[in-house]
């Protein structure tokens, strides 16, 4: 039926959006690690995409918020620590969903 269809979709789309999140957080985590900017803002760019679409929009504002602070200060301990605090969240995330 529609319904049974509705609910696969849904359980692919959930699968789908806890792999893709666990595999940018440990690319995030690895760019972050070796200080590649140009890397984390790419991952950054395409998580808060995923957490639009996932409707996660307290995330979103702390992927701009560390995006921003990086881009003003590069990643200094204030801004490490932010970015271990996100790691986590995104990692729970990926998990619950």
């Amino acid at each position: 039926t529609r319904k049974e269809s509705s609910a696969a979709s849904d359980v692919y789309k959930r699968q789908l959006f806890a792999r893709t999140m666990g595999q940018d957080v440990e690319h995030l985590r690895q760019a972050l690690d070796e200080e590649d900017y140009e890397r984390i803002f790419q991952l950054l760019h395409r998580v808060r995409g995923s957490l639009a679409v996932a409707g996660q929009e307290a995330l979103i504002l702390q992927v701009h918020d560390l995006g921003q602070s990086l881009r003003q200060s590069g990643l200094t301990a204030t801004t490490r620590t932010h970015s271990l605090m996100l790691l986590h969240a995104l990692q729970d995330i990926s998990q619950l969903e």
